[in-house]
């Protein structure tokens, strides 16, 4: 995840900042075949979901491109002094949401 938004220029600091704190709250993996000791893995991630406080990201595990495994984690954006979600910020909604239109293409 702190990579995925590396990517689409927020670091970890930025997002807290922005006052984003994304907590995992769910978790779905399928396994398509093995990895091995030092396979080399690409990962490649989407963002299929975007809603008022949470989103999902989808990671697809790739060696030499064969599918190696499938999994989606959901975030939900929480205020931690609250203890309760909170809205995303719009500006990474609207990133978030510019990449799941681009994963719909």
């Amino acid at each position: 995840m702190t990579e995925f938004f590396r990517h689409l220029g927020f670091s970890y600091g930025d997002l807290n900042a922005k006052g984003v704190d994304p907590s995992v709250v769910s978790v779905q993996l399928s396994f398509q075949a093995p990895a091995f000791f030092d396979d080399v893995l690409d990962f490649h991630v989407t963002c299929p979901r975007v809603g008022r406080t949470s989103f999902a990201l989808e990671h697809t595990v790739m060696r030499d491109g064969t599918q190696l495994a499938n999994i989606v984690i959901v975030y939900v954006n929480v205020d931690a002094a609250q203890a309760a979600a909170r809205p995303l910020p719009a500006e990474l909604a609207d990133v978030l949401s510019g990449d799941v239109a681009a994963a719909d293409q």
